[in-house]
């Protein structure tokens, strides 16, 4: 092979390279300190799959609707359908929705949908599904929600990041 050849190969290995990487926004690496006010969007973690894998990315499609004011859409119903998966990456979603730090910069996708699971059900769910009603639903409001906080503050998700 002659020298050009093989310089026009590497170079369009280089670009496809680069557009893959365009083409997906990096990843966000989950740690007990990340702020969900610096999460743009859902695909930013890499256990929700873009086409839909399972149950759960099928739920984060259904959002569209919530995305768009013009349309009405039930969250808390989603938020329960959620919970009701009962896996890993539910569970690690609601997590990131609702026990992560926010403190927002600019409003996203992401964290206007966390300020609203946070205001619905998304505790009740969380004490529902994976804390197996530990917190005393009878509890004030902010006070319930903290010890749903602590508690799985204890059971962080084993699904927050994976290499590709």
């Amino acid at each position: 092979m002659n020298l050009n050849k093989l310089n026009i190969i590497i170079w369009l290995l280089l670009l496809t390279a680069l557009e893959l990487k365009a083409a997906k926004p990096d990843s966000i690496l989950i740690t007990p300190t990340t702020n969900i006010g610096d999460i743009g969007w859902f695909y930013q973690f890499t256990f929700i799959h873009k086409p839909p894998r399972n149950k759960v990315d099928e739920l984060v499609l259904k959002l569209r609707p919530f995305m768009s004011t013009s349309t009405k859409f039930n969250l808390n119903h989603w938020i329960e359908s959620l919970g009701a998966i009962r896996s890993k990456e539910s569970y690690a979603l609601l997590y990131l929705l609702c026990c992560q730090p926010i403190l927002i910069k600019h409003i996203t996708a992401f964290n206007s949908l966390a300020g609203s699971v946070r205001t619905l059900n998304g505790f009740k769910v969380l004490n529902k599904y994976y804390l197996n009603n530990e917190v005393n639903s009878n509890l004030p409001k902010q006070e319930f929600d903290n010890a749903v906080i602590i508690r799985c503050l204890k059971k962080p998700p084993t699904c927050y990041y994976k290499s590709d």
